[in-house]
């Protein structure tokens, strides 16, 4: 059996959810869904909708949990994945392409990807990550879905000579994240999310290509 769960972070009228999928078969998922007495109308076409309160149980009753990337990659690996396009896409599928863009207007290759996404007619969420600086949950979630290696999320640039840093030192998560918390501005811009992926946006137009 592999039923696998990711986090309840997905909000959704008042209450955040999980999604639960299985890589082996929809009939599993769906004696797994029954057992943990969810109905089968929470089924949405390859995954069934968890509410935070029945995730724990999940998890006891077997369900492994993985990050939405993760979770996403294994439902495509089974052939199991089921991308619905517009108009009959729903939700989830929505949201899963939806893309949050971390930009600095200041930076010309952030605008370059800030135009690009707007020229595609692509919708996109848009923090000015320097007034609104990311919490240390966001840091976490983009070092979970990024594709590129996580010391590069790091802007080595004069601030950082300024600051005295030295490279070596920020090649892990836990060193980037709580660099980042303090200095907001040495983070890579622009940063491009999706709940199941994130990369940098560099070189601009091979990065939003994929996005799209």
């Amino acid at each position: 059996m592999a039923v696998l769960v990711d986090d309840a972070i997905w909000p959704f009228d008042g209450r955040l959810w999980a999604h639960m999928i299985s890589d082996v078969s929809f009939e599993e998922l769906h004696e797994f869904a029954g057992a943990l007495g969810i109905p089968r109308r929470g089924f949405q076409g390859d995954h069934y909708d968890v509410p935070t309160e029945y995730r724990a149980r999940a998890i006891e009753l077997g369900a492994i949990p993985v990050g939405s990337r993760e979770l996403v990659r294994r439902l495509r690996a089974a052939g199991l994945r089921r991308v619905r396009t517009a108009p009959s896409a729903d939700a989830y599928d929505r949201f899963m392409a939806r893309i949050t863009l971390f930009h600095n207007p200041k930076c010309s290759t952030s605008r370059k990807v800030d135009e690009a996404l707007t020229a595609a007619g692509v919708g996109h969420d848009t923090v000015l990550y320097l007034k609104d600086a990311p919490s240390r949950s966001d840091l976490e979630r983009i070092i979970g879905h990024l594709e590129d290696p996580v010391a590069d999320l790091v802007r080595k640039d004069k601030r950082f000579g300024e600051l005295g840093l030295d490279a070596a030192d920020y090649t892990t998560a836990d060193a980037v994240i709580a660099l980042l918390l303090e200095h907001p501005e040495l983070m890579q811009r622009p940063i491009l999310e999706t709940a199941d992926r994130a990369a940098i946006g560099r070189p601009p137009e091979e990065v939003v290509a994929t996005f799209l």
